[in-house]
């Protein structure tokens, strides 16, 4: 979808600019989108690749605090948690069946994500929008 996106966008700014003479203008606010996108998508890996680390972070806390409260469920729930983690490195969302500490961590762990990609999205879309702007500025017009 991205890629689609960015071909339409590419194509859109090269076809207004030869029809209209104004390619090297046209080029330089394409550029300036392209390094937007990349400096965008850039940050957005950093801020999912944390995650993973943070997660078992957030269990080996939870661990201790089940551990200090004499908690015996939550924490065999919270230790098999991060055992299985360990071995599978994956975060399902599903939470059928899964005792309400680690449906607690996995839910953080998900709303995490989604913000991550809620960013994401509005950094993509703000200079796609003043790119398409830009192009349908009357100025452009033949």
């Amino acid at each position: 979808m991205r890629v689609a996106v960015r071909i339409v966008m590419l194509c859109t700014v090269l076809a207004a600019g030869r029809a209209t003479g104004a390619a090297g203008e046209l080029e330089r606010l394409r550029e300036s989108f392209e390094s937007a996108l990349k400096a965008t998508e850039k940050e957005h890996r950093a801020k999912r690749a944390g995650l993973p680390e943070e997660y078992g972070e957030w269990l080996a806390t939870a661990r201790k605090q089940h551990q200090m409260a004499g908690e015996l469920e939550p924490l065999l729930a919270v230790r098999a948690e991060d055992e299985r983690y360990a071995r599978e490195k994956t975060v399902p969302a599903m939470t059928a069946g899964v005792a309400p500490a680690v449906v607690a961590l996995r839910k953080r762990y998900h709303e995490r994500l989604a913000q991550a990609d809620t960013w994401r999205k509005k950094r993509v879309l703000d200079p796609a929008a003043r790119l398409n702007a830009q192009i349908c500025d009357p100025k452009w017009s033949s």
